[in-house]
């Protein structure tokens, strides 16, 4: 979370500050559970204008991220980028 000092910095600055709605402790590389628990937490918690943040350090979401892609794009859902979201 940020507080209301960084708020203030980004209003100034012309940020957009933009929060996960979507993540699990994948970043711990000491203790990955495999491509199938990458794919099960990511794709339950999944829904509508979803924003994932998954680690590049994590080589369960490297074996599970085309999967996860497929699987939500047979949903239905559409991947874009944070500039063409208006949530």
């Amino acid at each position: 979370l940020c507080d209301r000092r960084q708020r203030q910095m980004c209003i100034r600055d012309r940020y957009t500050s933009v929060f996960w709605s979507v993540a699990y402790g994948d970043y711990n590389v000491n203790k990955q559970q495999g491509k199938q628990y990458a794919f099960d937490k990511v794709t339950a918690r999944l829904h509508p204008g979803a924003v994932l943040l998954l680690h590049a350090v994590s080589k369960d979401n490297t074996a599970a991220l085309g999967e996860i892609i497929d699987w939500a794009r047979e949903q239905g859902y559409v991947f874009k980028a944070l500039t063409e979201y208006q949530g």
